[in-house]
C-alpha cells in the first residue's frame, strides 16, 4: 500500500514510515502542507492508497480530513494518526468508523474493510514503547498533572480522613494523577500491579466500588469514578466551593 504522511514531527514519522515499510508498504513523509497536497494532486488517486495526517497540521481547521480530498476531487482514505480522542487500542476501529461515516457516498464497504489490516498495523506501531511517548497529542502528559494540586487538595490528608487502606489508596492516587482521563481496566491493572489477570481485574472492580462508597462521605469535594463504557473509567473531582 502507498501511504503519504503529513506531519509536524518529521524525524519521528520518518521512523514510523520505516516501520511501515518493513511491513511491506511504500511511504513518503511531508512536513509542508502545500507540498503534501500538491504532490497528492499530481500523483492522482490511483497512485496513493492512504493519506495519514498530523492533527496539528490541519485538524483544527478541518476536523473532517476526508472533506479536504473531496474538495480536490480525490477519493483517497484520509485519517489523523494522532487524533486525541481514541485510546491507543481503539484507534483502528475509530479510523474505520470515521471513514465509514464520512465516506459512505463515495467508498464501498468492501473497500473500507480492506483497509483494516493497515489500520491495525499503524495502530500497533503507534502503541510501541519506542513510538507512543513521542507522538504529539496521543501520549499522556502526566508531569504537568502530577505537579498541580486541585485547590490545595491533599491526597495524604484524604487518605487519613477516610481511613483508606494502602492498597486502595494506591488506586486512588493513580486515579487522581490521571483525573479526567479515560482509563481502561487493563491499563490500570498493568500500571499499578503489572498483572492483568481476571483475579486482579476483579480486585480492581472491588476497589472502585469501595472508593465510591468513601466518596459519598466526602463533604469538601465531589468525586466520581464514571464507567463510560465496558471496562473503561474516568475519575472526576471538583471542589464543592465551586458550586
Amino acid at each position: 500500500m502507498i501511504i503519504y504522511i503529513l506531519t509536524t514531527q518529521g524525524k519521528m514519522l520518518e521512523y514510523v514510515g520505516t516501520l511501515l515499510r518493513k511491513a511491506g508498504h511504500i511511504t513518503a513523509v511531508f512536513t509542508e502542507r502545500d507540498r503534501f497536497f500538491s504532490t497528492v494532486e499530481q500523483e492522482g488517486p490511483l497512485r496513493v492508497d492512504m493519506l495519514v495526517c498530523d492533527f496539528l497540521s490541519m485538524g483544527i481547521m478541518q476536523p473532517n480530513p476526508y472533506a479536504a480530498m473531496i474538495e480536490r476531487n480525490r477519493i483517497i482514505p484520509f485519517l489523523f494518526y494522532n487524533d486525541p480522542f481514541p485510546l491507543a487500542e481503539d484507534r483502528a476501529i475509530y479510523w474505520y468508523s470515521r471513514l465509514r461515516q464520512v465516506c459512505s457516498d463515495t467508498m464501498r464497504e468492501e473497500s473500507l474493510i480492506k483497509l483494516m489490516p493497515t489500520f491495525l498495523e499503524l495502530q500497533n506501531i503507534l502503541k510501541r514503547a519506542d513510538v507512543f511517548p513521542f507522538i504529539n497529542l496521543i501520549s499522556q502528559a502526566k508531569n504537568f498533572v502530577d505537579e498541580i494540586e486541585l485547590d490545595g487538595f491533599d491526597c495524604e490528608a484524604f487518605k487519613l480522613k477516610h481511613h483508606i487502606q494502602d492498597s486502595k489508596y494506591a488506586l486512588f492516587k493513580y486515579l487522581y494523577k490521571n483525573r479526567g482521563e479515560l482509563l481502561s481496566a487493563e491499563y490500570i491493572c498493568k500500571d499499578l500491579w503489572n498483572d492483568v489477570s481476571q483475579n486482579k481485574t476483579n480486585m480492581l472492580y472491588s476497589y472502585i466500588s469501595s472508593l465510591r462508597e468513601i466518596f459519598k462521605c466526602e463533604k469538601d469535594y465531589k468525586m466520581q469514578i464514571l464507567r463510560e463504557c465496558k471496562g473503561k473509567y474516568r475519575f472526576i473531582i471538583e471542589s464543592c466551593n465551586s458550586y
